[in-house]
């Protein structure tokens, strides 16, 4: 009972259950040899901190429900892609295009199980301004709905010009629906127009919302970084 009552014996007793245990986690999860075997090492050198950070970044855990929700979005997914395969709109003439484009097609193809797609109409802007008055003007076209979703979103300037006109969409009856980081755009969030969006009739949402409880059950380090514009 002394023996296993000395200090150095309960240290290494419990250095070899945190081990342990993180490394049957690490097993469980699967990740790249390189950052499985990092989290090991950290682990090992420094047992408490390590599990401490393993807990807080080692895995991706964003909840139950949303897992869910996102298994349930994926055989739209599957169903919308082939009918457009059927349709003819995979077909691309690989011959035509340089060998880097078949190895983004092989890409996205192993990552979403989604194709290449055809008759699309590509333009590239450089200046930023010119491209939010772009979406602007897009959204005042906008017959039947607008989808919005971005990481960083500041009030003022030509930025406001997006949001006037999604307001002005959603009152003459489309759909409208925004949905913008937290943490990215913190300040946004705490200013007048997510409310005067909402009173226009703009769903407005948070996206990936951050709190102290949150960090025991999900990953307030994994933000939305998307910056997609859909309009119909």
């Amino acid at each position: 009972m002394t023996r296993l009552a000395d200090p150095t014996v309960v240290s290494v007793l419990l250095h070899v259950v945190i081990f342990g245990a993180v490394a049957v986690r690490v097993i469980m999860a699967r990740p790249s040899p390189g950052v499985a075997l990092a989290w090991l090492l950290i682990v090992a050198v420094l047992p408490l901190a390590g599990l401490l950070l393993y807990l807080l970044f080692g895995e991706r855990r964003i909840g139950g429900r949303r897992a869910t929700r996102l298994a349930t979005l994926r055989p739209d997914l599957e169903d919308l892609t082939q009918v457009l395969v059927r349709e003819g709109m995979a077909d691309v003439d690989w011959s035509t295009q340089p060998p880097l484009c078949r190895s983004m097609d092989k890409l996205g193809r192993s990552l979403v199980g989604v194709p290449t797609l055809t008759k699309n109409k590509l333009e590239l802007h450089s200046d930023t301004l010119e491209m939010l008055r772009g979406i602007a003007r897009d959204i005042d076209a906008a017959e039947h709905s607008v989808h919005m979703e971005f990481y960083i979103w500041h009030a003022g300037g030509t930025a406001d010009k997006v949001l006037n006109a999604l307001k002005r969409a959603a009152e003459r009856g489309v759909v409208c629906r925004l949905l913008v980081d937290e943490i990215g755009a913190s300040a946004w969030w705490r200013s007048p127009q997510p409310r005067a969006l909402r009173e226009a009739g703009v769903e407005v949402r948070h996206a990936l919302p951050v709190g102290l409880f949150r960090t025991f059950i999900g990953r307030n380090d994994l933000r939305l970084h998307r910056k997609i514009v859909v309009i119909d």
